[in-house]
């Protein structure tokens, strides 16, 4: 079908509005010779038609965007009935999660830059077509191992139609307050996601098995693909953009050092406890990545158009958000799965109520994302950075009060400030990408930002779940209770089963009758073990978000040395 553009034009000639109607091509409508009356009529039905036109591209933007980010959240509660159905250990359930936000995180970059020249809403549908395609694969896996595969999939689709999302809406929603707006109700949609995400799956798991968390996702994309059929084209979708944005070429090769380095290092962090640290495949990944990176580094500062062109990172306010937005999906949603085990392991939980217990978080997290949208102006971007990753650092301390012993309400003061953080994160930093931006940039900085929170996801589940392994195993290693069992080899096998994630379900399916007082110190080992592995795991997000916060207070300025520079705060 070809394409006509209706401009209509103010008495001065400059267009009111442009959409696209089937037709032929070449065939304008023009109103400037119009009477007053015929002419204001006309401007009020074009700014009515375009404003619904907006509100239809931030409807299926925030629902594909939902959708991404529930599913990174989602399989968090189903994990465990997925370890049991497929007979799947930690290191095969972390890559359930990875193996989605692995190229998340890699190829967001290259989606944004193609958009330039392909087109935002075609790469928009292409994505959407590509993670539904990939959810019904993923619904009817058979094994672990195809079922990470289809996750890769839902992967790139899912990078592609998040990659050019903020772009898309930034091409119809002018600079100003409803721009501002537009993007808050997007970042709130992802805090929303992020909450809702253990609810939701506990519901669908507990009616349906965790085959339902994918099937769930088949008939949202079709409708999402088919409203994109209504969505006119504008900016970048026209050809017309900018000569510098539709000139911009992908950066293969920038691409696929990217990807190599995340999956090496990503890959030694998952499969280092089991192979062994010093084993020579560890040892070659990790020095590989190193390696990776620093051509990496390299290839980017001689290409012509570049993946990520270093000088964004040059101003200190969009790198403390890119820090800020990294660090919190690393500390806070990538202990998630691991709670969700607890949950269902050790405090001996349905899916269902496990959902519910996440719901301080999600209420949290919602609240905060759909109210902090003017947090930047009103209090400046070190101000609102500081408070996100202080309250971070403060949920995590609270956190790790938790124990086995104990009852889960003990945990509600530290998931609230954890949603919280998480919530405030989508929208701020989402903000603060796009202020940082030009109408040429505003894909790289973008999909930078949302680059670097995947990768923290990725990175945070990785570390964590070294971490607990590690310190799971050597707790119960050095005590005297697990002497009890005898057989070296029953006492590794126990362990081996505690440290992936088993809990004190580990002792339930015990081969071998156990008399009621070993079974009893037994299970009070499991508990101490398992609170240590997450205690130890969850003080080194802390940490590590003490760290980041420190280089915000030194390093970003303030609002009043931003005064002056009133394009950072015009959203």
């Amino acid at each position: 079908m070809r394409t006509r553009h209706l401009p209509y034009e103010r008495v001065s000639g400059q267009p009111l509005d442009t959409y696209s109607a089937g037709g032929h091509a070449g065939v304008s409508l023009r109103c400037g010779h119009l009477g007053p009356g015929a002419l204001a009529a006309t401007r009020d039905s074009s700014r009515k038609v375009r404003r619904v036109r907006q509100a239809l591209t931030l409807l299926l933007i925030c629902t594909a965007n939902f959708m991404n980010v529930l599913d990174v959240t989602v399989v968090s509660v189903a994990l465990p009935d997925m370890g049991a159905t497929l007979g799947a250990s930690l290191s095969e359930l972390q890559w359930v999660v990875n193996a989605y936000t692995l190229p998340l995180g890699t190829l967001l970059m290259s989606a944004a830059t193609l958009s330039g020249s392909v087109g935002r809403l075609r790469l928009f549908r292409w994505g959407i077509a590509l993670f539904t395609a990939g959810s019904l694969a993923c619904a009817l896996a058979p094994s672990v191992d195809v079922l990470d595969w289809n996750r890769f999939i839902q992967g790139v689709g899912g990078a592609i139609f998040l990659g050019v999302g903020v772009p898309m809406i930034s091409d119809r929603y002018p600079t100003g307050p409803a721009r501002a707006r537009a993007i808050g109700i997007y970042g709130a949609v992802s805090g929303a996601a992020i909450a809702l995400g253990p609810l939701i799956g506990g519901g669908l798991v507990l009616l349906a098995g965790w085959r339902a968390i994918f099937w769930v996702n088949v008939p949202v994309g079709l409708a999402v693909w088919l409203g994109s059929r209504w969505v006119p084209e504008a900016g970048a979708d026209l050809g017309a953009a900018t000569a510098g944005a539709a000139a911009r070429k992908v950066d293969w090769p920038g691409t696929a050092l990217c990807v190599a380095m995340t999956g090496a290092l990503t890959f030694a962090l998952l499969q280092g406890n089991t192979w062994g640290w010093a084993s020579p495949a560890i040892v070659s990944l990790l020095v590989g990545s190193v390696a990776l990176f620093g051509a990496f580094c390299v290839v980017e500062r001689r290409a012509a158009s570049p993946m990520v062109d270093v000088g964004i990172l040059t101003e200190p306010t969009y790198a403390g958000s890119v820090m800020v937005g990294f660090i919190i999906q690393a500390a806070l949603i990538g202990p998630m799965a691991f709670l969700s085990l607890y949950a269902q392991n050790i405090y001996r939980l349905t899916p269902a109520q496990t959902g519910l217990c996440f719901l301080p978080f999600s209420a949290s997290a919602l609240i905060v994302a759909a109210t902090c949208g003017g947090a930047v102006r009103r209090r400046g971007a070190r101000a609102s950075l500081l408070g996100i990753v202080l309250g971070g650092v403060v949920g995590s301390c609270l956190l790790m009060l938790l124990r086995g012993s104990s009852t889960w309400l003990v945990l509600i003061p530290g998931l609230v400030l954890a949603g919280a953080a998480t919530g405030a994160t989508g929208t701020i930093v989402n903000q603060l990408a796009v202020s940082s931006a030009d109408e040429d940039t505003a894909g790289m900085t973008s999909g930078f930002s949302a680059s670097a929170r995947q990768l923290g996801i990725v990175m945070g589940v990785a570390v964590v779940g070294v971490s607990y392994e590690r310190v799971i195993r050597r707790v119960m290693t050095a005590s005297l209770e697990i002497s009890a069992l005898g057989r070296a080899s029953d006492q590794e096998h126990l362990i081996s089963l505690v440290a992936s994630g088993q809990g004190l379900r580990a002792l339930d399916g015990w081969p071998t009758a156990m008399p009621a007082g070993m079974h009893s110190h037994l299970a009070s080992l499991v508990r101490s073990a398992t609170d240590a592995g997450l205690t130890v795991s969850l003080g080194a997000g802390a940490v590590a978000m003490l760290a980041v916060a420190i280089y915000l207070a030194l390093t970003v300025p303030g609002r009043r040395a931003k005064a002056e520079d009133p394009h950072m705060f015009a959203l």
